[in-house]
């Protein structure tokens, strides 16, 4: 899916510690139409929490979630492209289900480079750019805006963001089923000389 630029996201209040790096999860789906049908009865159910929309003809099930700043977000679950999506970002599910946005992560070289080392079958799969994990709070750090929280730290005289990003590793992980259950692995590039 569409590798798009991760945004930052400056809550409300100033509590800079509570920006999230958006984040997707997509789990195969066998069968779509059963599926879609699955969330259509749920979202009927007297306690749903949610609310539903249409989005290019692709039912958006929306509900709201408190993040840890205690500032309300939306988490947005559809099913689409033999796939169920739970993502923390409206806009990046809505940029995934436009579709021809910006080149798909599987395609990207940093993505390659992890995947070599991810073996073909896997239970799950995962992959971080911690470059883009950690830029928010970085920021977020060096201009003040948590300085509540780190008392004595002058930290605006921290080095640019660039300038430590070369240190930041891609990781990624995967779990293979064994005989006591799952083998789970998580591992990080070498720094490239």
């Amino acid at each position: 899916y569409p590798a798009a630029a991760p945004r930052v996201v400056q809550p409300t209040g100033g509590n800079a510690i509570a920006a999230q790096q958006p984040a997707v999860i997509a789990l195969d789906v066998k069968d779509e139409k059963q599926m879609a049908e699955v969330l259509a009865r749920l979202s009927e159910t007297p306690n749903f929490p949610g609310e539903t929309r249409e989005f290019q003809g692709t039912t958006l099930y929306e509900i709201p979630t408190p993040n840890q700043g205690g500032q309300g977000g939306k988490m947005v679950i559809a099913v689409a492209k033999e796939h169920l999506f739970f993502a923390t970002d409206v806009k990046r599910m809505e940029e995934i289900l436009r579709g021809g946005v910006g080149t798909p992560l599987a395609e990207t070289e940093d993505y390659k480079k992890v995947a070599h080392f991810i073996p073909d079958e896997v239970a799950m799969l995962g992959f971080q750019d911690q470059r883009d994990q950690l830029k928010a709070m970085y920021e977020a750090l060096k201009s003040g805006q948590v300085s509540g929280q780190l008392q004595g730290f002058d930290l605006s005289t921290l080095p640019p963001f660039e300038d430590i990003a070369k240190y930041l590793r891609q990781t990624g992980s995967y779990a293979v089923p064994d005989e006591n259950g799952a083998l789970i692995v998580s591992f990080s590039l070498k720094m490239e000389k």
